[in-house]
């Protein structure tokens, strides 16, 4: 009964494709943050020098504003250059974010998520998902990453430290300090590539162990998914019985009589004595169906008769390619008689059929 009930199955397509849908994917945060991180240290490392020029005409600018007489104007001027690099930062990260994201598992647009919910505004909520297992997990991941950033930032101003040389070399300061910000940024960079790598591969390992299914859920998957072996054979039976009905429409060129009621139903029968053992049904339609199996009787030269009560009764009892039951033997016999006595007569008046 236990293992029935564990999820040692995986998850059929079917369900991936509506976890993915409703925007359960197995994504990092750590990975994303780490490319958004990156990607601002490659435009730093690569444009460091154009980057230290702007930060000191930035400073110029604003010693120049200041002896402006507008405190607006020396402001909005002093404001404008960092304003305008902390919008570029800020683009710079929503593109590695993005890049970040889609890498993981492409692009995944789930409208649902973006509807807001109720039980995330719920305070009770948000402490039981922050004391949550989860929630202590991400919380001691963050105390790790501050503590190992902490220290290699100490490590790097100690080396930057020793890199300068005496007090009063500026220059040597400023290259030292360069130095040590490129260095910094580049160890850490790389923990943080390696800290979302470690946390993806974690968050894949769980994604897939939640999306894993008993026996049970397996089992009625696939019969979701394939549909129910009792609807199909039933609908296997009506395509046939559709199949054999509308083919049933042309085999009216070969019948020996059709019956209407006269536009409701038409029956088209077959008997060829010494070969068929009783009156067999080739053809039946109601309706528009009816009037095609008319034009084809007429068409290849068939007797077309009316007769309400027997069309109608034939229709409802005798399924295509049927022989008739006994209780109609006699009326068909009659049907047919008269249709030989006409053929007979017009013969004996040399009128010949011709449809």
């Amino acid at each position: 009964m236990a293992d029935r009930d564990e999820k040692i199955l995986p998850a059929l397509p079917q369900k991936r494709k509506r976890a993915r849908e409703e925007g359960n994917v197995a994504r990092s945060r750590e990975l994303t943050a780490a490319a958004s991180f990156l990607l601002v240290v490659i435009v730093i490392a690569g444009g460091g020098a154009m980057l230290g020029r702007f930060t000191m005409l930035a400073f110029r600018n604003a010693l120049r504003a200041t002896r402006s007489t507008s405190m607006g104007a020396a402001a909005a001027q002093a404001l404008a250059r960092p304003v305008a690099a902390a919008l570029a930062f800020a683009s710079l990260i929503a593109v590695g974010a993005v890049i970040g994201a889609t890498a993981q598992d492409g692009f995944v647009f789930a409208p649902a998520r973006l509807a807001p919910d109720p039980k995330r505004l719920n305070p009770l909520s948000y402490f039981g998902r922050t004391f949550s297992v989860p929630g202590l997990v991400e919380l001691a991941k963050a105390a790790v990453k501050i503590v190992v950033i902490a220290a290699v930032g100490w490590q790097t101003a100690r080396w930057t430290l020793r890199l300068g040389g005496p007090a009063g070399a500026i220059g040597a300061w400023m290259g030292a300090l360069e130095a040590g910000t490129r260095r910094l940024l580049y160890i850490t960079g790389a923990l943080a590539l390696v800290v979302g790598g470690v946390d993806y591969a974690h968050k894949r390992y769980e994604f897939e162990s939640d999306l894993r299914m008993t026996r049970q859920e397996f089992r009625d998957e696939l019969r979701q998914e394939e549909g129910d072996p009792h609807v199909k054979r039933a609908i296997r039976r009506a395509q046939r019985k559709t199949f054999k009905r509308i083919r049933g429409l042309h085999q009216a060129a070969t019948a020996s009589v059709v019956l209407t009621n006269p536009t409701h139903y038409a029956v088209a029968l077959r008997y060829r004595r010494g070969f068929d053992q009783a009156p067999l049904i080739v053809a039946k339609g109601a309706g528009e169906n009816a009037l095609r199996i008319i034009a084809i009787a007429r068409l290849a030269a068939v007797p077309v008769v009316e007769n309400k009560p027997l069309a109608r009764a034939l229709y409802k009892v005798v399924e295509v390619g049927d022989f008739i039951p006994r209780q109609f033997y006699r009326a068909i016999a009659e049907v047919l008689a008269a249709i030989m006595r006409a053929e007979r007569a017009r013969k004996e008046a040399g009128i010949y059929t011709s449809g």
